[in-house]
Protein backbone atom coordinates (compact mmCIF):
# COMPACT_ATOMS: atom_id res chain seq x y z
CA UNK A 1 0.00 0.00 0.00
CA UNK A 2 1.06 3.54 -1.09
CA UNK A 3 2.65 5.51 2.46
CA UNK A 4 0.51 8.37 1.31
CA UNK A 5 -2.73 6.67 1.48
CA UNK A 6 -5.19 7.93 4.37
CA UNK A 7 -5.14 5.94 6.84
CA UNK A 8 -8.54 3.71 7.41
CA UNK A 9 -8.26 3.31 11.37
CA UNK A 10 -7.75 6.18 13.64
CA UNK A 11 -7.46 5.97 17.64
CA UNK A 12 -10.76 6.68 19.40
CA UNK A 13 -11.66 7.36 23.05
CA UNK A 14 -10.17 4.61 26.20
CA UNK A 15 -7.70 2.60 23.23
CA UNK A 16 -10.73 2.06 21.11
CA UNK A 17 -10.56 3.02 17.04
CA UNK A 18 -12.95 4.66 14.22
CA UNK A 19 -12.82 2.03 11.20
CA UNK A 20 -12.88 4.82 8.13
CA UNK A 21 -13.14 1.53 5.90
CA UNK A 22 -14.64 1.27 2.61
CA UNK A 23 -17.49 -1.47 1.40
CA UNK A 24 -15.19 -3.23 -0.66
CA UNK A 25 -12.24 -3.48 2.12
CA UNK A 26 -15.07 -4.60 4.74
CA UNK A 27 -16.10 -7.04 2.02
CA UNK A 28 -12.64 -8.46 1.54
CA UNK A 29 -11.97 -8.64 5.11
CA UNK A 30 -15.29 -10.44 5.23
CA UNK A 31 -13.59 -13.08 2.55
CA UNK A 32 -10.72 -13.08 4.38
CA UNK A 33 -12.44 -13.78 7.52
CA UNK A 34 -14.30 -16.99 6.24
CA UNK A 35 -11.18 -18.42 4.57
CA UNK A 36 -9.35 -18.30 8.04
CA UNK A 37 -12.18 -19.46 9.53
CA UNK A 38 -13.00 -22.78 7.15
CA UNK A 39 -9.11 -23.42 7.74
CA UNK A 40 -8.89 -23.51 11.81
CA UNK A 41 -8.94 -26.51 13.48
CA UNK A 42 -8.51 -28.72 9.94
CA UNK A 43 -4.87 -29.61 10.12
CA UNK A 44 -4.31 -27.01 7.22
CA UNK A 45 -0.07 -26.73 7.12
CA UNK A 46 -0.97 -22.57 6.41
CA UNK A 47 -1.98 -22.24 9.73
CA UNK A 48 0.94 -23.91 11.49
CA UNK A 49 2.10 -20.55 12.14
CA UNK A 50 -0.49 -20.04 14.26
CA UNK A 51 -0.20 -22.89 16.79
CA UNK A 52 3.57 -22.87 16.97
CA UNK A 53 5.36 -25.61 19.36
CA UNK A 54 5.61 -25.12 23.08
CA UNK A 55 7.88 -27.94 23.29
CA UNK A 56 9.70 -28.73 19.61
CA UNK A 57 12.10 -31.24 20.89
CA UNK A 58 9.94 -32.80 22.60
CA UNK A 59 7.14 -34.93 21.17
CA UNK A 60 5.71 -36.15 24.28
CA UNK A 61 5.47 -33.21 26.41
CA UNK A 62 4.66 -31.16 22.90
CA UNK A 63 1.51 -34.07 22.51
CA UNK A 64 0.31 -33.34 26.26
CA UNK A 65 0.46 -29.47 25.87
CA UNK A 66 -1.69 -29.66 22.83
CA UNK A 67 -3.74 -32.31 24.83
CA UNK A 68 -4.21 -29.64 27.95
CA UNK A 69 -4.71 -26.47 25.63
CA UNK A 70 -5.14 -27.20 22.16
CA UNK A 71 -8.97 -26.90 21.98
CA UNK A 72 -9.06 -24.21 24.00
CA UNK A 73 -6.41 -22.51 21.73
CA UNK A 74 -8.90 -22.59 18.60
CA UNK A 75 -11.63 -21.51 20.55
CA UNK A 76 -9.80 -18.82 21.45
CA UNK A 77 -9.11 -17.41 17.74
CA UNK A 78 -13.16 -18.17 16.81
CA UNK A 79 -13.72 -16.45 19.56
CA UNK A 80 -11.37 -12.92 18.32
CA UNK A 81 -13.16 -14.14 14.55
CA UNK A 82 -16.39 -14.12 15.45
CA UNK A 83 -15.69 -10.49 17.36
CA UNK A 84 -14.42 -8.96 14.20
CA UNK A 85 -17.19 -10.51 11.91
CA UNK A 86 -20.02 -9.05 14.26
CA UNK A 87 -17.62 -5.32 14.29
CA UNK A 88 -16.95 -5.83 10.62
CA UNK A 89 -19.41 -2.87 9.72
CA UNK A 90 -19.13 -0.90 13.00
CA UNK A 91 -18.12 2.32 12.72
CA UNK A 92 -16.08 2.46 16.23
CA UNK A 93 -14.52 -0.82 17.80
CA UNK A 94 -13.91 -0.43 22.13
CA UNK A 95 -10.37 -1.49 23.43
CA UNK A 96 -11.04 -4.73 23.78
CA UNK A 97 -12.65 -5.27 20.17
CA UNK A 98 -9.08 -3.24 18.79
CA UNK A 99 -7.31 -5.97 20.10
CA UNK A 100 -9.40 -8.86 18.69
CA UNK A 101 -8.90 -6.68 15.13
CA UNK A 102 -5.07 -6.98 15.91
CA UNK A 103 -4.84 -10.16 16.74
CA UNK A 104 -6.52 -11.50 13.34
CA UNK A 105 -5.35 -9.29 10.76
CA UNK A 106 -2.11 -10.56 12.10
CA UNK A 107 -3.45 -14.15 12.22
CA UNK A 108 -4.63 -13.60 8.56
CA UNK A 109 -1.14 -12.10 7.73
CA UNK A 110 0.66 -15.07 9.17
CA UNK A 111 -1.52 -17.62 7.25
CA UNK A 112 -1.18 -15.54 3.43
CA UNK A 113 2.35 -15.35 4.41
CA UNK A 114 2.63 -19.10 4.85
CA UNK A 115 0.88 -19.56 2.06
CA UNK A 116 2.76 -17.47 -0.01
CA UNK A 117 6.03 -18.83 1.67
CA UNK A 118 7.06 -15.39 2.64
CA UNK A 119 10.41 -15.18 4.47
CA UNK A 120 12.84 -11.81 5.19
CA UNK A 121 14.46 -12.33 1.77
CA UNK A 122 11.31 -12.24 -0.24
CA UNK A 123 10.83 -8.85 -2.24
CA UNK A 124 7.94 -6.47 -0.77
CA UNK A 125 6.68 -6.07 -4.49
CA UNK A 126 4.08 -8.62 -5.48
CA UNK A 127 4.96 -10.29 -8.60
CA UNK A 128 2.96 -9.46 -12.16
CA UNK A 129 -0.61 -9.50 -12.29
CA UNK A 130 -0.72 -12.47 -14.55
CA UNK A 131 0.85 -14.11 -11.87
CA UNK A 132 -1.48 -16.66 -10.04
CA UNK A 133 -0.29 -15.41 -6.63
CA UNK A 134 -0.54 -11.95 -7.56
CA UNK A 135 -4.22 -11.80 -5.64
CA UNK A 136 -2.60 -13.17 -2.73
CA UNK A 137 0.04 -10.40 -2.20
CA UNK A 138 -1.83 -7.92 -3.05
CA UNK A 139 -3.88 -9.12 0.11
CA UNK A 140 -1.12 -9.65 2.53
CA UNK A 141 -0.01 -6.28 1.66
CA UNK A 142 -2.88 -4.75 2.43
CA UNK A 143 -3.31 -6.55 5.74
CA UNK A 144 0.53 -5.45 6.13
CA UNK A 145 -1.15 -1.62 6.34
CA UNK A 146 -3.80 -2.31 7.57
CA UNK A 147 -2.20 -4.17 10.68
CA UNK A 148 0.27 -1.14 10.74
CA UNK A 149 -2.25 1.13 11.52
CA UNK A 150 -3.98 -1.12 14.38
CA UNK A 151 -0.34 -0.93 16.07
CA UNK A 152 -0.11 2.67 15.56
CA UNK A 153 -3.47 3.18 17.35
CA UNK A 154 -2.95 0.61 20.05
CA UNK A 155 0.36 1.61 20.68
CA UNK A 156 -1.32 5.80 21.13
CA UNK A 157 -3.47 4.71 23.58
CA UNK A 158 -0.50 2.91 25.98
CA UNK A 159 0.27 4.76 28.94
CA UNK A 160 3.38 7.71 28.32
CA UNK A 161 6.07 5.67 30.76
CA UNK A 162 8.61 9.21 30.07
CA UNK A 163 11.86 8.53 29.40
CA UNK A 164 14.76 7.20 31.91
Amino acid sequence: MADDALPRIRPWRDGGAILLLGPMERQLLGELLDRLDDRLGTGDPTTVRLFPPAHQFDPDAEAEYRALVGEDLLEGRRESLAVVRDTLDAPTLDAAQMSSWLGVVNDLRLVLGTELDVTPETPDDPPDEGDPAYRLWVEYLYLTWIEGQLVDVASAALPDLGTA
